[in-house]
């Protein structure tokens, strides 16, 4: 008997069009998922892929093959939907992932406003980094988060990204430093200083390597660091800049320190994720629905993202 893990597994490195693309669709490994292509093949005696080429390419009774189990799949992927609506549904519960900074977004009146409306779903959150909580939507381990994409997240098809809003991200510097007399500073200009950016998995360290990488340089120096009072004491003490979000600034004590701006006009996204397959899930659609609502009332450009996601 064929093992079905195996068939979705052919299914989705068909649709990925190549190993590494799909063990990351399937959150497995990538000699993991060549394993059990083998296993499948050996099971059907016959090849479904060319390993004659360098380039992945599937062999003829692989496109065959792939075309007769597309139903089979689909119907598998309904069958989950289903199970999850079902349990999420009696359990009446709701599971947000939140990022460290998310306080600092006046978001969390969201959830009291919609605890009031709803007594009846209990709420509960999870705190992490965007790369977090991004991981635990795909393990279903959270219903939904609120984080900073980066663009992978935006390459899985499996996932649905609603963007909020967008934030500047500027420098802070202590006042004595050299350059703190500057009108604004350019990414080149910052090149051989001690540069500080919240570490990997951020929307902001995301936004800063991204824009070295196109103007085609790196920086001598760049820590990786979230915590904000290291940060403000490697700032004040050793002379280092630090890439911040306006959210952050305006929460900052400025005693000593001066906010200067960045012509290269870097930002970062905040967005609200989930499952696309939990789109059914009433607790989501009702929790996405009053989302579109609160936006509607607080933040006009943030309406304008959900109502054409």
């Amino acid at each position: 008997m064929l093992n079905l893990k195996r068939i979705i597994y052919f299914y989705e490195l068909r649709i990925a069009g190549g190993f590494t693309k799909a063990a990351n669709r399937l959150n497995i490994s990538q000699p993991h998922l060549s394993q059990e292509i083998n296993k499948l093949e050996i099971d059907l005696g016959k090849p479904l892929i060319k390993r004659t080429t360098r380039s992945f390419a599937v062999t003829e009774f692989g496109e065959a093959f792939f075309k007769k189990i597309e139903n089979l799949v689909n119907e598998h992927s309904e069958i989950e939907k289903f199970i999850t609506g079902y349990k999420s549904s009696n359990e009446c519960s709701l599971t947000v992932g939140v990022i460290p900074i998310f306080n600092r977004f006046k978001y969390y009146e969201i959830f009291s406003l919609f605890k009031c409306q709803h007594p009846e779903i209990n709420t509960s959150f999870i705190d992490g980094f965007s790369s977090q909580l991004f991981e635990k939507i795909k393990k279903m381990e959270i219903h939904l988060a609120f984080l900073t994409p980066i663009d992978e997240y935006f390459q899985d098809p499996g996932i649905e990204i609603i963007e909020l809003f967008e934030e500047e991200i500027s420098l802070i510097m202590s006042d004595t430093h050299p350059l703190a007399q500057a009108d604004s500073l350019t990414l080149r200009g910052l090149i051989s200083e001690q540069l500080i950016v919240p570490q990997r998995g951020t929307g902001e360290f995301q936004a800063v390597t991204k824009a070295f990488t196109e103007i085609n340089t790196a920086p001598t120096s760049l820590f990786e660091c979230s915590n904000m009072e290291i940060i403000i004491d490697l700032v004040k003490s050793q002379s280092c800049i630090v890439f911040l979000t306006r959210s952050v600034v305006e929460k900052l004590d400025m005693n000593g320190l001066v906010n200067v701006r960045l012509d290269n006009n870097l930002k970062r996204k905040v967005a609200v994720s989930f499952l696309k397959n939990q789109s059914r899930n009433p607790f989501i659609k009702l929790f996405i629905s009053f989302l579109h609502q609160y936006n509607k009332d607080n933040l006009p450009l943030a309406a304008t993202a959900l109502k054409n996601s």
